[in-house]
């Protein structure tokens, strides 16, 4: 390994240290992510609103996102650096996600984040371009939330115009609940895709692919 080389995997080895003492230190404490993404057709975004309301979700805000990553440790794992623009505010947030391997031998996502200032977002940015020597993986959404009690848990409903993901670009719908740690996911699940089928009319298969590993098809 060339000295150049050996420098900037320190940079990035030191990024992602001080990134996750921002996450483990913030309020947000990590929890489960159960969530499926489903593909829409332009005809189904125009209705969604409406079968939303329908179900008793509403309107909970919008919100331009811009996702940037930073190169993990392990295959799998997920760091990301995300701008997100209101009509009101903006801030930037450090996500890390992992995988948790549960005894029925499913995965879920272990998800921790932490808002961080303008000037650690940057910072970040430029030890993660100098550490990579290329251009970081990004893309961004135009995001419009929906949210209420399903049952007797929150979900939270994303309607989502996506582009920067080459052929994989388009609407999709995404459905999200939190779960603790320790607690079963499974029954999550099932009101997920229960939902699903309560808006689309039928059951809909999910997008096994995450928005990052779409962004990484594209560029291949």
């Amino acid at each position: 390994m060339n000295k150049g080389r050996g420098l900037r995997a320190i940079v990035l080895t030191i990024l992602r240290t001080v990134l996750s003492w921002f996450v483990q230190r913030s309020t947000q404490k990590g929890h489960l992510e159960v969530e499926r993404k489903f593909k829409l057709a332009l005809q189904e975004v125009e209705q969604l609103p409406i079968k939303l309301r329908e179900i008793g979700l509403k309107p909970s805000g919008s919100v331009t996102m811009t996702d940037t990553f930073i190169p993990p440790k392990r295959k799998g794992e997920m760091v990301r650096i995300r701008d997100e623009m209101t009509s009101g505010s903006a801030r930037s947030l450090v996500t890390m996600k992992s995988w948790v391997y549960l005894p029925d031998g499913s995965k879920e996502r272990l998800e921790s984040e932490a808002v961080i200032s303008p000037l650690v977002r940057t910072l970040a940015i430029i030890a993660a371009r100098y550490a990579t020597a290329r251009e970081l993986l990004s893309f961004s959404k135009e995001r419009a939330l929906y949210e209420g009690t399903v049952g007797a848990r929150h979900m939270v409903v994303s309607i989502d115009r996506v582009s920067g993901l080459g052929q994989y670009s388009g609407h999709f719908m995404e459905v999200e609940t939190i779960v603790p740690l320790g607690d079963d996911p499974s029954e999550a699940r099932a009101e997920i895709f229960n939902l699903a089928e309560r808006i689309f009319g039928n059951p809909r298969e999910d997008v096994k692919n995450s928005y990052m590993e779409m962004l990484e098809l594209s560029r291949q």
